[in-house]
């Protein structure tokens, strides 16, 4: 079941509570800092954070024999109906499906104004990393670093027909006010988008949540759900200034 909140924000479209659906996409724990993102069973996306947040910049592994979403994949995801109605105008079909296939959680339906900068100096924590592959960035803001990654280190980011974000807290390791969100497009085929702006799901809450502290012994991960609380309660306005 999803349940649809409209916003009237600028580049918050809606807020969307996600309990019971398919959850066909998700994190699953690899070791104490190594995280796999992407379709459950397959990964694609391996995140190493930091041993040392202040010191050593987060990674990100692409293990690309694991698959992305196909269409005939996408063709057994049913839309939820309360989805569709509230966001038929502004998601494609394949968009609403994968919408349909997040874990239980809390997220934002964003608008990004454009389809980012394309670069490869990337902002990978508290370091400004030069990568080896192309990335997209997006705003003007140190304290919500917006990233988007392609299916591989040799394709760059595809924005339709929707990025499904992996929020990211103490991301700097300098202040629990700095986040950053990585973007992935789970769908491996082609679709035109409705929209001329880039739909991105940004999580509030749930698995695709990361932190530094949520890693760590039973007593830091009081730290990881005060920064997830902040997080869900400054996301709309951080996102609104990020643009």
């Amino acid at each position: 079941m999803i349940h649809v909140e409209m916003l009237n924000h600028k580049h918050v479209l809606a807020k969307i509570e996600v309990s019971g659906t398919q959850e066909r996409i998700g994190v699953e724990k690899r070791n104490q800092l190594t995280y796999a993102f992407g379709v459950k069973g397959s990964a694609r996306y391996l995140i190493h954070m930091p041993i040392s947040p202040t010191d050593d910049p987060w990674k990100i592994e692409f293990v690309e024999q694991n698959p992305l979403f196909s269409e005939t994949d996408l063709a057994k995801s049913s839309v939820d109906e309360s989805v569709k109605v509230a966001l038929q105008d502004e998601v494609s079909s394949e968009g609403l499906k994968l919408i349909s296939c997040l874990p239980e959680g809390s997220y934002l339906i964003c608008r990004f104004p454009d389809c980012g900068t394309i670069t490869r100096k990337v902002q990978m924590g508290n370091i400004f990393e030069n990568l080896d592959f192309d990335a997209m960035v997006w705003g003007k803001s140190f304290r919500l670093s917006l990233t988007a990654f392609g299916e591989s280190r040799q394709k760059l980011p595809r924005t339709s027909p929707i990025l499904i974000g992996l929020t990211l807290l103490h991301f700097t390791g300098c202040s629990i006010e700095d986040r950053g969100v990585w973007l992935f497009n789970p769908f491996q085929g082609e679709c035109e988008s409705k929209s001329k702006n880039t739909i991105a799901v940004l999580p509030l809450s749930g698995e695709l949540v990361l932190g530094f502290f949520s890693s760590l012994e039973e007593q830091q991960k009081e730290i990881y759900q005060r920064e997830s609380h902040q997080w869900q309660v400054e996301a709309i306005t951080e996102i609104e200034n990020a643009f």
